[in-house]
């Protein structure tokens, strides 16, 4: 993808990845430990994913996110087939207003999600030994 600060061009999607939502919050406490660049701040330096906007990685978040990458994509190989997660608390409210709250599950292919972290792992390769950054374009 190329990003002219104003819009987004795909030009190979070879070298696009997702992860969804609830992964990316499931994932989130490690997220923050990654050194990134805000561009909609006049490019200022800090740490973790811009929710709502466009982060950039250089090869010093390259070399963190190469690491966590790798490490949950080993954790989540030791899972069943289909991982059957934890995500964010919620609740509803019934007829006489009563609240009643509980975690959300979600299910997610195990081989699927893998496969997702080690291709970040090869762009974080990437960006490490060439030019290169890896670009987070919110939810």
């Amino acid at each position: 993808m190329s990003y002219d600060g104003d819009y987004l061009t795909l030009e190979n999607a070879s070298n696009l990845t997702f992860l969804h939502d609830d992964i990316v919050q499931y994932i989130h406490d490690t997220l923050i430990w990654i050194p990134s660049i805000n561009p909609a701040m006049n490019y200022e330096r800090g740490l973790g994913l811009n929710n709502y906007g466009i982060t950039l990685f250089d090869k010093e978040g390259a070399e963190v996110i190469l690491k966590i990458a790798k490490a949950w994509a080993d954790l989540f190989t030791y899972g069943p087939s289909t991982l059957n997660l934890t995500g964010s608390y919620g609740w509803i409210t019934d007829d006489n207003g009563i609240l009643d709250g509980d975690y959300e599950r979600f299910n997610i292919n195990r081989d699927e999600l893998v496969n997702r972290f080690r291709k970040l792992q090869l762009f974080s390769e990437k960006v490490i030994s060439n030019k290169y950054f890896i670009l987070h374009h919110g939810i």
